[in-house]
């Protein structure tokens, strides 16, 4: 499932948690999914962070200049 329609769906359960009508229970079992699916996306958010700064940057050889001095 893709990230936004997640944190859609959080943001939903979130507010249905806090309407009057659902039962304690089922404002109880939204409140949980709603802070669960936010800790899912935390997580994945952190995730994608960390492989993004651990991508290697490019060399200095192989850059434009490498390829003027090879000419």
């Amino acid at each position: 499932m893709p990230s936004i329609e997640v944190l859609v769906l959080a943001g939903v359960l979130c507010e249905v948690a806090e309407r009057p009508g659902p039962g304690l229970a089922a404002r109880n079992q939204c409140r949980w999914w709603s802070a669960y699916l936010a800790r899912l996306l935390s997580v994945a958010s952190a995730a994608t962070a960390a492989a993004i700064s651990q991508q290697p940057s490019s060399s200095p050889e192989r850059g434009p200049q490498a390829l003027r001095l090879a000419s």
